[in-house]
């Protein structure tokens, strides 16, 4: 009983810690884009936002991550 319960407490902490509800993250490579600017923008009803950018690697692989307010 006391291994079960160690258990689920162990599975809780696990499933808290992992939980990331409030960022997102976009990764991708494009293709011949070695140094090339990604912008992430957010779309507003008349305009867009710009988030966050970042400059692609020398193979164009890029990774960006920003926090969200809502899905």
């Amino acid at each position: 009983m006391v291994l079960i319960k160690q258990l689920l407490i162990l599975s809780l902490v696990i499933a808290g810690l992992s939980c990331n509800r409030n960022r997102v993250t976009i990764d991708g490579t494009v293709d011949g884009g070695g140094g090339t600017h990604i912008y992430f923008e957010r779309l507003d009803v008349n305009r867009t936002v710009l988030v966050d950018s970042v400059e692609a690697g020398i193979n164009g692989s890029f990774s960006i991550s920003a926090g969200v307010e809502e899905p």
